[in-house]
């Protein structure tokens, strides 16, 4: 087949409408999940009171950091263990790796980052419960350019990072390019600004986990690129049985990249659905996707 066109077989299903995505797929006595987002850049969560959420028809948990490090869910893991090594800073040193919480805990570090999750019969009553969630939040100064944002007196996001710096990394002869530039007969400086933009998929992303309480397997359903790494990452985050993280990509429509990496809200599906001994679904709207993508 080297050298030769591979024809394409799925088009006519596509194009006909026979497509089957994460949003297709559903499980008997599945329940629903939205989850409350930070309105704000930075800011310290100082409290959520659900009180009012939870009494709500329908509703059938509501969680935060504090019931998911009660089951020992921390931090997202990161990837920078596998590329320090190869790609150190400058100085040598090994680039910054600060926890990413899958709910935020004492602080939020972005807009749309995800502070609770409300689980209902349906999803009109997880959305109406989320909106009834009362979070205090004591906002903090942001920064939101580059330049700005590793500039002295800049607002820092993580301790580990001063000056919003996590890695600093240089390629060649520093020294002999410097000398090379003071030599020149004319230097050009130029500044290049590049839009903000947002990766927007034909489906946004969804996800529904299941829990088998007899075995201890979990599976999540989930339009992604990675099934072997997300699993992974899954298995080491839930604190799961090697091999007991089954992760299915059905039809993805549209990927970009984005879909490569685990992200928080598949975690807590498959915390959900273990806790509540029932299938979870969650189905992301654009706006989430335009906040945390």
């Amino acid at each position: 087949m080297i050298g030769e066109s591979v024809k394409r077989f799925e088009d006519e299903r596509l194009l006909t409408g026979g497509g089957r995505y994460t949003g297709d797929h559903e499980a008997p006595g599945q329940a629903y999940a939205v989850f409350v987002r930070s309105p704000h850049a930075h800011a310290k969560l100082l409290g959520i009171d659900a009180a009012a959420a939870r009494a709500m028809p329908g509703v059938l948990g509501i969680f935060s950091a504090a019931e998911l490090a009660e089951a020992g869910i921390d931090g997202l893991p990161g990837g920078v263990g596998a590329r320090a090594a190869e790609h150190p800073n400058r100085d040598g040193s090994m680039m910054a790796d600060p926890p990413l919480p899958v709910l935020a805990g004492d602080r939020v570090r972005h807009v749309g980052e995800l502070v609770a999750v409300v689980i209902a019969g349906t999803e009109d009553q997880a959305r109406d419960a989320a909106e009834a969630v009362a979070i205090d939040f004591d906002p903090l100064p942001s920064a939101t350019d580059p330049a700005g944002a590793t500039a002295d007196g800049a607002p820092e996001l993580w301790s580990e990072a001063p000056h919003n710096l996590i890695f600093d990394y240089g390629s060649g002869d520093e020294a002999a390019t410097s000398a090379a530039l003071e030599a020149a007969a004319h230097v050009v400086t130029l500044a290049v600004v590049n839009n903000r933009l947002s990766i927007s998929f034909m489906e946004p992303r969804a996800a529904l986990g299941r829990y088998d309480q007899a075995t201890g397997a979990y599976d999540l359903v989930v339009g992604c690129q990675s099934v072997h790494g997300i699993a992974r990452s899954l298995t080491q985050l839930l604190g799961a049985a090697p091999g007991s993280v089954r992760v299915l990509s059905p039809d993805v429509g549209g990927a970009f990249g984005a879909r490569s990496v685990l992200y928080p809200e598949y975690a807590v599906v498959l915390f959900a659905a273990k806790r509540l001994g029932r299938p979870v679904k969650w189905t992301g709207g654009r706006d989430e996707e335009f906040q945390a993508s």
